[in-house]
C-alpha cells in the first residue's frame, strides 16, 4: 500500500471516506490540522482525523529496502542527488514567482488605471445627459421661433449668412463643464470672505521679516533640545499649532486627545478622552477652541484655558455637530479639519475608504456660538467609482480651498465665489502613477502649494525610475498658482511624507515621515531650494539637500514662532522639540 501524499509504502495506513484513498496517518493528520480538507478530493472538501478509516493487516507492514542504498557510499549518492534535484526545483520556483509577480503588477496598474478612465467617463456621460434632459423642455419651444426668425431675416436681406448649428456633442461638452461642482454658501458668508481677504492681503504686503527671524544657517544648526519620553496616546496622526504659537493639539486611537504647552510639552499639558470615538482629525477654530473629528463622523468642540488657581490646563467640552445625517448609507469618518481665517468658519472633510474605492464629502461650518455650532454648506458625496478627497488646505487669504483626490488631481475652489477656478494635473512622467495627494500647505506668500503623493498602482517603468532617483512618495512638489504647474521638487527622502508645513516667512518647509523629518530652504538669490545641487557648495552642512533631518518615525509636524523651534510627533504620541544649537 502506498501513501497518496509521499509516494512511499505506508506503515500506518488510514483510508479517506471522503477520496477513497490511502495514507500514512502522520502525514495525512498533519495535513488536516493545517488545511482541514482532503488533499486529493475535488473539489475541496472537508475532512477532520476522527473520519478517517485505519485498515488493518495481517501482519505490520515493513516497508522493502531499497537495493541500492546498502553502503554509506550509495546512500551519500543518494542524498546529494535529491539535494541537486531541491535545488533545481528550488530555482525554478523562484523565476517562476518573479515572473508571476511582474505580469501581475503589470496587469493590476492597467486595470485600475482602466477602472479610473471609465468611472470618468461615466460620471461626464450621466452629468451631460442629467443636464441635457433638464434643458430639453426649454430648448425645445424656441427652437421653431427661432427657425421662423432666421428664415424671414434671410428673405428680407435676399442672401443672409446663418452661424452654424452647435451639435449634440458641443451642448454635452458645454453642458458637462458647468456641471462642476461648486461651493454654495450664505451670502453675508461670501462677503466676510471677501472682506477677510482684502484685509489679509494688504498685511502680507506690509509684513517684512525681520532680523529676529531664524536664518538658513540657524536651521542648518537644528538639534534635537527636549523629547516627551512618555507616550501620550497610539495613533496619533497629526501636529497642530495655535495661531497664538502657545498650544499644540493632537489625538490618536483609544479616543484619547492632548493638548501641550509649547515651552514644555512633557510635562505642562492637558490630556483627556472624548466622547465620540476614535480620534481621526483635529483643528484649531481659535487661539482657544478647537475640534476633533471621529471615525463616526462626528466633530466635537472644546475650549482650552490656565486655571487661575494652580496654571494647570484645563479643557472643557463645548458641543458636538453630527455628520451622519448627511449621508447615513455609509461609516464615514472626518479625514480633515482645517480653521479659516475667519475665525467663525472651519472646514472638514468626511471620507468613507474601502479597498481602492472610496466616497467623500466636505462641509462647512459656522462655530459663531461654539456651543451652538452650525454646518452652513456641504458638498455631494462622491460615488464609489469616482474620485474622493484625501486631503485638504486653505490659502492663507481665506479666498481658496485645495482638495486632494484619490486619482493625484488637486481641485481648487474659490470660497468668494463658490466656482471651482484650476485643476492641478501631475506632470510627466508621474501622471501615469496612480496616486493621491496624501499632504497639502499653502505657503504664507499666497502663491505656493506644497503637495505629497502617495502611490496606489504600478508605474510600467518604475524600477528604472526609482534607479533614477524620480519615486513619487520621495519628493515635495511645490506647485506655483500663477503658473498653476509645478516649479520645485524637492528629492527629501524621508519615505511616505505624512505631513507638510510652511513656516510663516515661506523660506522654510518641513515634511515628517516613515523614516525622517526634514527642513529644506528656499535661497532666494539663486531662486531655488537647497535640495537643488546649485545651491549645495553654499552650505557644507547639507545633508542629501536638507538644513535638517533627523531619523525617526513622524506622523505630524509644527512650527514655532518665526521658525525658532519645530515640532513633531510621532505614531506612539511622543512629541519633540527641535532648535538651533551652538
Amino acid at each position: 500500500m502506498i501513501c497518496s501524499i509521499s509516494g512511499e509504502p505506508v506503515k500506518d495506513p488510514v483510508l479517506s471516506p471522503k477520496s477513497g484513498r490511502i495514507f500514512e496517518r502522520a502525514l495525512i493528520e498533519s495535513y488536516i490540522a493545517q488545511n482541514g480538507v482532503d488533499p486529493i478530493a475535488v473539489p475541496e472538501t472537508p475532512l477532520s482525523a476522527d473520519e478517517l478509516i485505519s485498515i488493518k493487516t495481517d501482519e505490520p507492514v515493513v516497508p522493502p529496502r531499497a537495493p541500492a542504498l546498502t553502503s554509506v557510499p550509495s546512500l551519500l549518492s543518494a542524498l546529494q542527488n535529491e539535494w541537486d534535484a531541491l535545488a533545481l526545483e528550488t530555482f525554478s520556483l523562484r523565476q517562476q514567482l518573479k515572473q508571476t509577480r511582474q505580469e501581475l503588477s503589470t496587469a493590476l496598474y492597467y486595470h485600475d488605471a482602466s477602472v479610473r478612465v471609465v468611472a470618468r467617463l461615466i460620471k461626464e456621460r450621466d452629468e451631460a445627459r442629467e443636464s441635457l434632459a433638464q434643458l430639453s423642455a426649454s430648448i425645445g419651444s424656441s427652437v421653431p421661433d427661432a427657425s421662423r426668425n432666421g428664415s424671414a431675416s434671410t428673405s428680407a436681406s435676399g442672401s443672409g449668412s446663418q452661424a452654424p448649428a452647435k451639435t449634440l456633442k458641443d451642448l454635452e461638452n458645454e453642458l458637462t463643464s458647468s456641471a462642476e461642482e461648486k461651493i454654495v454658501l450664505p451670502d453675508t458668508v461670501f462677503e466676510a470672505i471677501a472682506h477677510k481677504r482684502q484685509e489679509l492681503v494688504a498685511t502680507r504686503r506690509q509684513r517684512k521679516i525681520g532680523l529676529d527671524w531664524t536664518s538658513l544657517n540657524d536651521v542648518s544648526k537644528f538639534g534635537l533640545v527636549k523629547k516627551a519620553t512618555k507616550q501620550f496616546f497610539p495613533n496619533a496622526h497629526q501636529l497642530v499649532i495655535d495661531p497664538t504659537s502657545k498650544f499644540l493639539l493632537s489625538g490618536g486611537g483609544a479616543s484619547k486627545a492632548g493638548v501641550f504647552s509649547t515651552q514644555n510639552p512633557s510635562t505642562d499639558n492637558a490630556l483627556f478622552t472624548g466622547n465620540i470615538g476614535i480620534i481621526t482629525a483635529s483643528g484649531w477654530i481659535s487661539d482657544s477652541v478647537f475640534a476633533l473629528g471621529s471615525k463616526t463622523n462626528l466633530i466635537e468642540l472644546f475650549r482650552v484655558s490656565r486655571l487661575s488657581n494652580s496654571n494647570n490646563l484645563s479643557v472643557v467640552p463645548l458641543s458636538t455637530i453630527n455628520l451622519t445625517d448627511i449621508d447615513s448609507s455609509k461609516q464615514y469618518a472626518v479625514t480633515a479639519i482645517k480653521s479659516h481665517p475667519v475665525s467663525s468658519l472651519f472646514v472638514t472633510i468626511s471620507s468613507f475608504i474601502h479597498a481602492f474605492n472610496g466616497c467623500s464629502f466636505w462641509a462647512v461650518h459656522d462655530v459663531s456660538d461654539p456651543e451652538n455650532p452650525k454646518t452652513i454648506s456641504h458638498g455631494t458625496t462622491t460615488k464609489q467609482h469616482e474620485a474622493y478627497y484625501t486631503s485638504m488646505d486653505i490659502h492663507p487669504d481665506g479666498n481658496l480651498l485645495a482638495l486632494g483626490t484619490s486619482t493625484g488631481s488637486i481641485k481648487i475652489f474659490s470660497l468668494e465665489s463658490g466656482e471651482k477656478v484650476a485643476s492641478l494635473e501631475l506632470p510627466n512622467p508621474y501622471v501615469s502613477f496612480g496616486a493621491d495627494v496624501l499632504a497639502l500647505a499653502f505657503a504664507e506668500n499666497g502663491y505656493w502649494l506644497g503637495a505629497s503623493y502617495r502611490k496606489v498602482g504600478v508605474h510600467p517603468d518604475e524600477t528604472k525610475m526609482q534607479q533614477e532617483g524620480s519615486d513619487i512618495e520621495n519628493k515635495i512638489f511645490i506647485w506655483d498658482l500663477r503658473k498653476l504647474k509645478v516649479t520645485h521638487m524637492l528629492n527629501v527622502s524621508v519615505g511616505l511624507i505624512h505631513s507638510l508645513k510652511f513656516d510663516l516667512s515661506s523660506q522654510f518647509i518641513a515634511a515628517v515621515g516613515s523614516n525622517s523629518v526634514v527642513v529644506a530652504g528656499y535661497v532666494k538669490p539663486k531662486k531655488a531650494w537647497t535640495t537643488d545641487p546649485s545651491v549645495v557648495s553654499d552650505f557644507p552642512n547639507l545633508t542629501d539637500g536638507a538644513l535638517f533631518r533627523y531619523n525617526d518615525n513622524y506622523a505630524g509636524v509644527a512650527w514655532g514662532e518665526k521658525a525658532s523651534s519645530l515640532y513633531t510627533i510621532n505614531p506612539k504620541g511622543s512629541i519633540s522639540t527641535f532648535a538651533p544649537q551652538n
